[in-house]
């Protein structure tokens, strides 16, 4: 795993989201959430893509509290090494997301 704070485990036609016991518990509670729901999207997305693990984590999200677009954001950032260009796509996508709500 890493310093990665979560991931799928695949195997035997079934699969487990584990935690990382070293990163999981320092990250702040909402990005925790956005962890677990980024595993959860490519477990029921049944997709090996960052991006759209992202989208199916803010989006499930969206609205679950206070600036959650926002702390979805920076959960990733937090992450550190992330791609600017996959920040990016899921900066716009958090734009969408707002403007549907309003």
């Amino acid at each position: 795993m890493g310093l990665c704070p979560a991931a799928v485990e695949w195997g035997n036609g079934e699969a487990n989201i584990l935690v990382n016991a070293l990163t999981f518990p320092a990250a702040s509670d909402f990005s925790r959430k956005f962890y677990i729901a980024h595993e959860l999207g490519h477990y029921l997305l049944k997709t090996d893509s960052e991006e759209e693990a992202d989208a199916f984590a803010i989006q499930l999200l969206a609205g679950s509290e206070r600036k959650s677009l926002k702390k979805s954001l920076q959960a990733l950032y937090e992450l550190g090494g992330i791609p600017f260009s996959r920040l990016e796509r899921l900066y716009e996508l958090a734009k969408q997301i707002d403007k549907q709500h309003k």
